[in-house]
């Protein structure tokens, strides 16, 4: 696992070819993904390493709009329960 976001969308751009695409998945900062994310994975998989799931590596969108912006990726759509 990456704790360090950056790294990794830079990585991502710098293997990407010309016109792909990117899909990913992500939480987004919020009560709701800290409760269920969070705490609701480590109550269910209660032998899950307990740095795998840490509100600190959880971004809003509008960061990982400006680390994709500074990666040189277009970030096209978001969707989700809530922006």
């Amino acid at each position: 696992m990456s704790t360090e976001p950056e790294k990794a969308i830079r990585q991502a751009a710098r293997v990407l070819k010309p016109g792909g695409l990117l899909y990913f998945h992500t939480f987004n900062r919020t009560p709701l993904s800290w409760l269920l994310a969070i705490h609701g994975i480590r109550f269910v998989t209660r032998d899950c390493p307990s740095h795998v799931h840490v509100l600190s590596s959880v971004l809003k969108t509008q960061a990982l709009d400006a680390i994709f912006h500074l990666a040189g990726i277009n970030s096209r759509q978001w969707r989700g329960i809530r922006r």
